[in-house]
C-alpha cells in the first residue's frame, strides 16, 4: 500500500511538473529540457563542448581568475587580521571599517571596481579578492580573539619577541579559524565569478 501510494504521488508530481513546463514555455521562458534539445541541434551540447576543449578551456581561464582573487584576497586578510588581533591599536583602527564594509553586497560593489579598472581580467580578479578578503579578515581575527591570553603570557615568560608570538603561538592556535573563514571565502569567490 505505501509502494502503491508512492507512485501515485510520483506521478503527480511528473504531471504537474510537465504542466509547469508547458506553462513555462507559453510564457516564453525557457525550459531545462528545451535547451538541452537546442544544444544537441546547434552542437554546443556537454559532449561536443568537451570533445572540442572549449569547455576545459573556459574553466581553466575561470579557476585561474579564482585562484588569483582567492590569493590576492586571502594572504592580506591572514596578515592584517593577524596584526589586529595581537595588537589593539591596529584592531581599534582596522575592525569599524571592516566591519562596516563586510555586509555590502560584493556585487553592488562591481560597477565602482569597473568604473576604477575597466572591464578586463583586472576588475574580475579584484572583486573576488575584495569578496574573500574582509570574510578571512574577520574570520582571522575572530581566531586571535579565541585564544587564551595565557599562552601570551607564556611566550613572553620565556622571552619571545612579538614576531616570535605571532609564528609560534597566534598563527598555530587560529589556523582552524583561518582554515574556516578560507573555506567560506572560497564558496564567495565561486560565486562572484558566475
Amino acid at each position: 500500500i505505501e509502494a502503491a501510494r508512492r507512485f501515485v504521488e510520483a506521478g503527480f508530481g511528473l504531471a504537474a511538473t510537465a504542466g509547469t513546463a508547458d506553462a513555462l514555455e507559453a510564457a516564453g521562458i525557457p525550459v531545462a529540457t528545451r535547451v538541452a534539445k537546442v544544444g544537441e541541434a546547434t552542437g554546443t551540447d556537454a559532449v561536443a563542448l568537451i570533445a572540442s576543449g572549449e569547455l576545459v578551456r573556459h574553466t581553466s581561464v575561470s579557476m585561474a581568475r579564482i585562484l588569483a582573487g582567492f590569493t590576492l584576497g586571502a594572504l592580506p586578510a591572514v596578515a592584517l587580521g593577524m596584526l589586529m588581533g595581537i595588537w589593539r591599536p591596529a584592531r581599534m583602527a582596522f575592525e569599524p571599517l571592516a566591519a562596516a564594509i563586510y555586509p555590502i553586497p560584493k556585487i553592488a560593489i562591481l560597477p565602482l571596481v569597473i568604473i576604477l579598472l575597466g572591464i578586463g581580467e583586472t576588475s574580475k580578479v579584484v572583486i573576488i579578492a575584495i569578496s574573500v578578503f574582509f570574510l578571512v579578515l574577520l574570520h582571522t581575527v575572530a581566531g586571535v580573539l579565541a585564544i587564551d591570553p595565557r599562552y601570551f603570557e607564556v611566550g613572553r615568560n620565556l622571552g619571545a619577541k612579538r614576531w616570535q608570538l605571532y609564528w609560534t603561538i597566534a598563527f598555530p592556535a587560529t589556523l582552524p579559524t583561518i582554515m574556516s573563514g578560507a573555506k567560506l571565502g572560497m564558496g564567495f569567490a565561486l560565486t562572484v565569478i558566475v
